[in-house]
C-alpha cells in the first residue's frame, strides 16, 4: 500500500507521521492496515463504532448484533478487537495514535501528543494511587487473619 493508496488528500499531521504508516502499511496484518487506514483517512476523531462500521475486516452487522440481548457479547468483542488493534499498532508499530473522549486519531502536531502523554501521564498517576490504596485496604484485611502480602512476591501464609 503506497502513500497515494493510503491517503485521498494530502497528510495534515506532525512531521513523520505519513512514513511510519507507510511502513507499517507493508508489515501490519490485514485488520491493523485497515483500522490505521480509517483513521488515517478521517477528518476528526474516530470512535470504535466509527471503525467498526467503518472497516470491511468488521462487516457492518455489528450494530444489529448489539440490539440482540442474546448477542450483544458478540458486539462488544468486536469492540474489544478495535481496541486491540489501535493498542497493537501503538505498541508493535510504534504509530502516535492519540485519542479521548471523542475517539482516536493522529496527531497533527508535537503540542497535541505532548498534550496527549500529559493526560495519561495523570491518569496513570490516578490509577496507581487508587491501585495502592485498595492494595493496602487489602493487606489490612489479610494481615489480621494471619496472610502476609508482599506487593512483589507471593502470596505467604502464617
Amino acid at each position: 500500500m503506497s502513500q497515494t493508496d493510503l491517503f485521498d488528500r494530502p497528510p495534515r499531521w506532525m512531521p513523520g507521521i505519513a512514513e511510519l504508516i507507510n511502513d507499517v502499511a507493508t508489515s501490519a496484518g490485514q485488520e491493523h492496515r485497515e483500522v490505521l487506514a480509517f483513521i488515517a483517512r478521517a477528518s476528526k476523531p474516530v470512535t470504535q463504532a466509527d471503525i467498526a462500521d467503518g472497516c470491511p475486516a468488521f462487516g457492518a452487522h455489528w450494530r444489529e448484533v448489539s440490539a440482540i440481548p442474546e448477542l450483544k457479547h458478540k458486539a462488544q468483542s468486536t469492540l474489544r478487537k478495535i481496541r486491540q488493534l489501535v493498542r497493537d499498532l501503538r505498541v508493535d508499530h510504534g504509530v502516535p495514535i492519540i485519542s479521548g473522549a471523542k475517539g482516536y486519531a493522529l496527531p497533527r502536531s508535537v503540542d497535541e501528543v505532548d498534550t496527549y502523554v500529559e493526560r495519561k501521564h495523570r491518569q496513570a498517576k490516578a490509577n496507581a494511587a487508587s491501585w495502592f490504596e485498595t492494595y493496602r485496604a487489602v493487606e489490612r484485611f489479610t494481615s489480621k487473619r494471619g496472610i502476609t502480602l508482599d506487593l512483589f512476591s507471593e502470596v505467604t501464609h502464617a
